[in-house]
């Protein structure tokens, strides 16, 4: 059999594009240049309003509205106060800022391999990690593919082990907020990431007195100005066209593919310097 295209036409790389369309950075500069005009962020009916999205029946745990996943956190670790030198297993595959944090508050860092089927921590090997001196696991759904996380939870309960469930790349509605038994459950709203809100993150924390603390914490932090989340969406509005116009994007990879360039690491190194600055 012959096909009539080249299989690279069909699946020709991992795809990198913003997942929002034109009318998502339309609404979002709206939405700053009202709050400017009127010289009023409205910043508590938008907490109050996301934090309603994501408590609901069957994810009853407060949220918490952060900067990003990555701040929640290292809320979170401020408030845990684990003694320095305690041990957090962390599922394998995750980005390097989470280790870093866990790290500024004088934890160890120990990894445990993934089951490539799942994507989640293998088993036998999370238990052999557990020592007198864990704390606490995090495990990540990576690459927007969720695994079941039972298990886990309850070697970690055994064990009496906080779990952080990290869905940064994992957001897919309300529908699915996390395990209800997670102690930390975390959202990230970042440029890269799905229904992108192109920044900011959320946090459930099943503790309540846990919860109040991290948001006593939260509030003496500094506010982002609308100011500096314009500049950051106009950023991005400018990478969307780079990457979700196809007829940008296409003539691009026809050159950088003639040019023998790697397309998606240009893509790539575009998304950092234009978004992350």
């Amino acid at each position: 059999m012959v096909l009539g295209v080249k299989l690279s036409d069909i699946v020709p790389y991992t795809s990198v594009f913003l997942d929002c369309s034109f009318l998502d950075i339309l609404f979002g500069l709206n939405k700053c240049t009202d709050f400017l005009r009127h010289q009023d962020d409205g910043r508590g009916n938008v907490i109050q309003d996301i934090q309603h999205l994501f408590v609901t029946e069957e994810s009853p745990a407060p949220a918490l509205v952060c900067l990003s996943a990555r701040s929640a956190f290292d809320l979170y670790l401020r408030v845990c106060a684990f003694p320095p030198g305690s041990e957090v297993i962390f599922s394998a595959i995750n980005i390097p800022d989470m280790a870093f944090i866990a790290r500024q508050h004088e934890l160890r860092v120990i990894p445990c391999d993934v089951d490539m089927e799942t994507l989640g921590p293998r088993l036998d090997l999370l238990e052999e990690l557990i020592t007198a001196s864990t704390v606490a696991v995090v495990v990540a759904h990576v690459f927007g593919r969720w695994f079941d996380i039972s298990p886990v939870i309850s070697l970690a309960q055994r064990y009496r082990l906080r779990v952080i469930e990290d869905c940064a790349e994992a957001f897919c509605g309300w529908e699915c907020l996390g395990d209800v038994r997670s102690d930390l459950v975390l959202f990230s709203f970042g440029p890269i990431k799905f229904f992108t809100a192109f920044g900011g993150g959320v946090a459930k924390v099943r503790d309540r007195g846990m919860f109040n603390r991290m948001e006593e914490l939260h509030e003496a932090y500094d506010i982002q100005s609308v100011d500096v989340y314009l500049k950051k969406l106009l950023k991005c509005a400018g990478v969307f066209c780079l990457l979700d116009v196809p007829a940008i994007i296409k003539p691009g990879m026809f050159l950088t593919d003639r040019l023998n360039i790697d397309h998606k690491r240009v893509c790539v190194c575009v998304i950092a310097v234009c978004v992350f600055g």
